[in-house]
């Protein structure tokens, strides 16, 4: 059978291979959970926030050659590290201020994720290479409960497809 894409066989191997090397849970794609894990990783999500589902993976084809035998597919994985605390702590003047934490905790998972694809960016030969995209967001807030922070990031593929 013809591979159509390989962004599931990649979101199966990013999940296991961040899985085994972070210390924290790493989801496929967004959690329903009564826990409250203070750090976490989700593969396969643009906007935890979003009422309706977002784009998990954006992909693009295009041809390997002349003729149709094989393609490469450039794929992009949306991720969130997420971050929590119940402290709401927020002096600005603080150097051990909630927020400052969750955010310190949250880079700090994207750089392990990093250090993950260098040392294999083809995860094992689904893709080609691969790596942390260009572009990264911070979101962060104190209410109540507490304090969070959200890095959202993607991770950039290439595939080749034959077919």
């Amino acid at each position: 059978m013809t591979a159509v894409s390989a962004a599931p066989a990649l979101l199966d191997a990013l999940v296991m291979t961040l899985g085994a090397a972070l210390t924290i849970p790493v989801y496929d794609g967004p959690a329903v959970t009564d826990d409250q894990v203070p750090d976490y990783l989700i593969v396969g999500i643009d906007d935890p926030d979003a009422e309706t589902p977002g784009n998990a993976v954006e992909a693009q084809v295009r041809w390997a050659g002349l003729g149709t035998k094989s393609r490469y597919e450039d794929i992009t994985v949306r991720c969130a590290a997420v971050s929590w605390t119940g402290d709401t702590d927020t002096d600005a003047e603080s150097t051990t201020g909630a927020l400052r934490g969750v955010r310190i905790r949250a880079y700090s998972t994207l750089g392990v994720v990093e250090q993950t694809l260098t040392t294999d960016p083809s995860l094992g030969d689904v893709a080609r290479f691969g790596g942390l995209a260009a572009e990264h967001q911070l979101r962060q807030n104190v209410g109540i409960d507490g304090a969070e922070a959200w890095v959202l990031f993607g991770l950039t593929f290439t595939a080749r497809l034959f077919g």
